[in-house]
């Protein structure tokens, strides 16, 4: 390891014995497994170092630490191998897939980055994958690890969008020894910020979009938007895809092309591939002077520019046309976008992870173009971030022409929810007080009797968005996190839905 650090320019000063034999890595003190080189570098509110008595309790072989690492381990009565690296943190990814033997050069990998759309567009890309072939497919993102082996789909939770770099590269080397052959990954600003793919080179990076997200961790939009391109760069990705609707990521496209790298763009309305009609269960996309058209039963425009963007990396991979189209009509709902979880007869109730301005108004407009009744949509905001995008959540389902909104609690964390809600709804009171919308609005903290609400208030050609959450199992507040699932809690409801007798 020293060696490898050495070789590849880093500055190393070995402490103690450093030849003992490793089983892993780790950057999480609380993850650390016997045997393993836990590195303690510097974190975002305090240093790794301080944890050094719970890695060692948990078995650890060795520690990689930088400067101030080593200092503090130098005070501490530690037993164990330190091996100080001038800049340790950005040598966190390279190690993790040295010591892994780089698992991610045995795979064929697509990374997404994005404010939405990564998750739906890694589940089309698996759930392709696994049509076109007998061996396994996997994703990594925000439902976990999910392979997908025939019919099969087995899931581990990481707590990530995209894990750590030790984990991430623990990750791919499991797979690898799976014989799985293709690999798609959402890839968070978070993650590319903060050097968690560092070490990894995927064969394929797509840009979905970007929209007001993540401004509590980002300076603004334009460095959000600068954190998504690392992906793009080439100790980052071998090719890319660019969606090209919005003006971010023409940008994107525009730079990569002066910097004489390759680029294939797709949209709705522009692109190499330009999705040109969809509905009735199809997609139909224009490549080329070609135009396609597959079986295809996702809602919305949205995901139908997500299943263009996944024809157009199919076709990028060298799969035949005639298979990709095959193999489209295996894409199913993804777990907690748009999903539906009511039945015939009762209100249409979507379960969807919308989280931001864009993302709601892009969910519930898809909505309201299928709703003959009334449109009713419960939705709050998190707790512990991005405090400026609240108003605009609320007034992004006004946008999108709702007849009711419910406000209630999402994951207020450590925040009292009542100024959260009351966030979210301010710029609609005003408009309210004004006359300026009709629109009826409820606010209701307690989030189960929200959705209880909503679906008592729906009528049978109405329909319920219950939108934040989606596919999340728990609920976090205070330093508690509860078990809670959006779909299990509107399911119930269902089940006891009678058609109200209504006179709004």
């Amino acid at each position: 390891m020293a060696d490898f650090l050495r070789a590849s320019g880093a500055s190393v000063n070995i402490q103690g014995d450093a030849t003992a034999v490793l089983t892993g890595v780790a950057l999480d003190s609380r993850l650390v497994m016997p045997g393993d080189l836990w590195i303690a570098v510097q974190g975002l509110t305090h240093h790794g170092a301080q944890h050094w008595q719970q890695a060692v309790e948990r078995g650890c072989a060795g520690v990689v630490a930088d400067e101030i690492g080593a200092e503090l381990l130098s005070h501490m009565n530690v037993d164990i191998p330190v091996i100080a690296v001038v800049g340790a943190t950005t040598w966190v990814g390279p190690l993790s897939a040295w010591f892994y033997d780089r698992p991610g050069e045995s795979l064929y990998t697509v990374g997404v980055t994005g404010t939405n759309g990564k998750t739906s567009m890694t589940h089309f890309l698996v759930a392709t994958w696994s049509a076109l072939s007998a061996a396994p497919a996997a994703c990594i993102g925000t439902l976990g690890v999910r392979v997908y082996s025939g019919a099969a789909v087995e899931n581990t939770a990481t707590g990530f969008t995209t894990p750590e770099a030790p984990v991430l590269h623990a990750c791919l080397e499991t797979l690898r020894q799976r014989k799985v052959a293709n690999v798609a990954l959402e890839i968070s600003s978070h993650a590319l910020t903060l050097g968690r793919v560092d070490g990894f080179c995927v064969d394929l990076a797509i840009f979905t979009n970007l929209s007001h997200d993540h401004l509590d961790f980002h300076a603004d939009m334009q460095d959000y938007f600068e954190a998504k391109t690392i992906l793009f760069t080439q100790s980052h990705s071998r090719q890319a895809l660019v969606c090209v609707d919005e003006p971010w990521g023409q940008r994107l496209a525009q730079s990569l092309r002066e910097q004489g790298r390759s680029v294939v763009t797709y949209g709705a309305t522009q692109g190499d591939y330009r999705m040109t009609g969809f509905g009735a269960g199809t997609c139909t996309v224009e490549h080329g002077g070609m135009s396609t058209t597959f079986a295809f039963n996702s809602p919305g425009e949205f995901n139908a520019v997500n299943a263009t963007g996944t024809f157009a990396a199919l076709i990028l991979q060298g799969v035949p046309r005639e298979s990709v189209i095959a193999a489209m009509s295996a894409v199913s709902q993804v777990p907690g976008r748009m999903e539906v979880v009511s039945t015939v007869g009762q209100p249409l109730t979507v379960i969807d992870y919308a989280h931001s301005p864009d993302s709601v108004e892009r969910v519930l407009e898809a909505l309201r173009t299928q709703t003959q009744g009334t449109l009713i949509a419960v939705l709050g905001a998190g707790g512990d971030r991005d405090v400026l995008k609240r108003p605009h959540m609320g007034m992004a389902a006004l946008k999108a022409g709702v007849d009711v909104i419910v406000i209630t609690d999402d994951n207020p964390r450590s925040e009292a929810p009542a100024v959260i809600r009351a966030a979210v709804r301010a710029d609609i009171d005003t408009l309210i007080a004004a006359g300026v919308t009709p629109v009826e609005v409820h606010e209701i903290g307690d989030r189960s009797e929200a959705v209880a609400f909503a679906i008592a208030l729906a009528a049978p050609d109405d329909t319920v968005a219950v939108l934040g959450k989606g596919a999340e199992t728990g609920q976090h507040i205070g330093d508690v996190v509860l078990p809670f699932d959006d779909r299990d809690v509107a399911r119930a409801c269902l089940t006891t839905w009678i058609e109200p007798g209504r006179a709004r």
